[in-house]
């Protein structure tokens, strides 16, 4: 499926336009993985029906992401940041994101839903993309009756920011080996990748194998960034704005998410 990108930069334009006003109000919850592991997550409060779950893409929560969820709690999405590795009792490094159980993802999301009763997205960036995409995956082998939109249960679908899905290193000459859970979800799918990566060309062939499972999946260029734009010390005057409005381009990722059809737009 093509995806035409006007009408998300006029989204981001506008949802740019949205993203002032105060920081809103986080309350630390804790929830039970099991009987010996609970999670600790910071809960930005919104009063509206969606809600983000959110994946820190290397370590842990930064600045950048907590002022992202405040400023989309002001806009009516409320964000939880769970701090899965604290849980895990894991360093804060991009290694420990991959000791991550999608079965506790799964738990995650379960507790969002029973508490919150909003339709939950999974958002994270990097490395952390495989986190949520393995949730996902694991999210129908559980509720495999859910439907595309995963209406059933609450799951609504997940947005990636410069997603790292290799399993191996990538082979000059070879296709990419992606992770197990690329193909086996069901759950619509917006990826958003800096232009200034290697790996925008490779988007085509993501695209083509996350569908395999049944996900509509969706692609948008974001022009003169690079992965991991929001975390880096040398980071360009294009990063910098983009940083700055992280929380319209995941509003505007968001409606997109939810109203887009094959191109076109679903009221």
């Amino acid at each position: 499926m093509s995806f035409h990108p006007i009408p998300l930069l006029r989204a981001l334009l506008v949802a740019a336009g949205l993203m002032a006003g105060a920081a809103q109000a986080m309350e630390p919850i804790t929830i039970m993985l099991n009987d010996d592991t609970e999670v600790d997550i910071r809960d930005y409060i919104a009063e509206g029906d969606e809600m983000l779950l959110g994946f820190a893409c290397d370590q842990g929560g930064g600045s950048n992401e907590e002022r992202t969820a405040s400023m989309l709690a002001e806009d009516g999405i409320e964000t939880w940041m769970p701090d899965m590795l604290s849980a895990y009792m894991l360093p804060k490094l991009p290694s420990s994101i991959k000791s991550i159980s999608g079965d506790d993802i799964v738990k995650v999301i379960e507790n969002a839903y029973n508490k919150t009763g909003k339709k939950v997205y999974l958002i994270a960036g990097g490395n952390a993309a495989a986190v949520a995409l393995n949730g996902a995956a694991k999210w129908k082998e559980k509720y495999p009756q859910a439907d595309s939109q995963g209406e059933n249960h609450g799951l609504g679908g997940i947005i990636m920011l410069f997603p790292r899905l290799n399993a191996k290193p990538p082979e000059p000459g070879k296709p990419p080996v992606y992770i197990d859970a690329v193909g086996k979800t069901d759950v619509p799918i917006l990826i958003l990748e800096g232009e200034r990566t290697p790996n925008r060309w490779g988007l085509p062939l993501l695209k083509k194998k996350l569908e395999a499972g049944g996900s509509r999946v969706m692609t948008m260029i974001i022009p003169a960034v690079r992965g991991y734009f929001y975390n880096r010390e040398d980071s360009n005057l294009a990063e910098d704005v983009v940083t700055a409005q992280l929380a319209g381009v995941i509003k505007a990722s968001l409606y997109t998410l939810t109203h887009y059809r094959n191109g076109v737009l679903i009221p």
